[in-house]
């Protein structure tokens, strides 16, 4: 009796775990999406005057997305979660690509979020990537996450269903 008991108990203790775990991962996919909205409707007037890191994104790369934006669908649209080497944070990526005569992508937004507390996250940085060079260092930390057991600790439902693809031939 006291051993069905104990397996009952812990059965509902892990489901508990799994349920407060689900309803972190559904707060930053909201946030994250929320967050980005305005980015993959192509609304990047409030970028036109900033003054990105080298390297990192640029204006008129964001304007060749609202364009592609507006003369097809042609566009994939992706996100996962990943866990940062940083306890209680993760990031949150989102992705616009096209696949038409080969993979490349229009931009890579990860948004890191630092979990408060089991329903709610606050969002620490956020990035923006259109540039080959970052979106080469991107793509080979999404890789690396993608083969790695961090994957195992994300609900499916919060990743991408396989590995982005990379965003270079070589």
């Amino acid at each position: 009796m006291r051993a069905r008991f104990f397996f009952w108990t812990l059965l509902l203790m892990c489901c508990s775990v799994s349920g407060q775990e689900t309803e972190i991962f559904s707060a930053i996919k909201e946030k994250g999406m929320a967050y980005v909205s305005s980015l993959k409707q192509g609304k990047i007037e409030n970028l036109k005057n900033q003054n990105p890191p080298k390297n990192t994104w640029t204006y008129e790369k964001l304007l060749e997305y609202k364009e592609a934006l507006e003369r097809t669908e042609d566009i994939t649209y992706g996100s996962f979660i990943a866990p940062s080497k940083r306890k209680g944070i993760y990031g949150f990526n989102f992705f616009a690509m096209s696949e038409t005569d080969e993979i490349s992508y229009f931009f890579v937004a990860v948004i890191s979020m630092e979990v408060i507390d089991e329903k709610d996250v606050k969002i620490e940085n956020a990035y923006l990537f259109t540039e080959k060079s970052a979106l080469k260092n991107w793509w080979q930390r999404a890789f690396a996450f993608y083969e790695g057991d961090d994957r195992n600790k994300i609900p499916k439902q919060f990743l991408y269903p396989i590995c982005p693809p990379p965003p270079f031939r070589d």
